[in-house]
């Protein structure tokens, strides 16, 4: 069994954490180039995805980045589906729910929950809405598939 110790301890390293967040921003990225989204969803991604880094440090971080990529995308009047429609940001997002509740004391995890949530929150009522005003009070698009409802 010392293999399997040795892989336990390197994937609860920094560094794993470190490459995850650095993969996850790179594939959001990749996916939002080769998609066709506005280069600030791959800011957003970048917000939501590298601070996963130091999840087991700062187990709340995660989940204020989530929201910081949502408001972001929000505020620059670029689609929110954009965001949401990356797999890799919505696993970002699951991975910070996960990281409160793991690593953080119970306010911690309660906190790092209800703002992953808020993050999912302000998505869903703009896709419920069936349309989006910015911040900057930009009208958007709705979102595809709150069209087909």
């Amino acid at each position: 069994m010392p293999g399997l110790a040795r892989a336990r301890r390197l994937l609860g390293s920094a560094g794993a954490d470190l490459a995850l967040a650095v993969v996850l921003c790179a594939v959001s990225a990749l996916d939002v180039v080769l998609s066709g989204f506005e280069p600030v969803t791959a800011v957003s991604c970048a917000v939501g995805t590298l601070p996963l880094a130091v999840r087991r440090r700062a187990a709340t971080v995660p989940a204020f980045a989530v929201l910081a990529a949502v408001l972001l995308q929000r505020v620059s009047g670029a689609s929110m589906e954009s965001l949401f429609a990356l797999t890799s940001f919505k696993f970002a997002a699951l991975l910070a729910a996960y990281t409160a509740a793991a690593y953080g004391s119970a306010p911690r995890a309660v906190m790092g929950g209800l703002l992953v949530a808020l993050g999912e929150g302000l998505w869903d009522t703009c896709k419920m809405r069936r349309s989006c005003t910015a911040l900057d009070g930009t009208r958007q698009p709705p979102p595809r598939d709150a069209q087909l409802h």
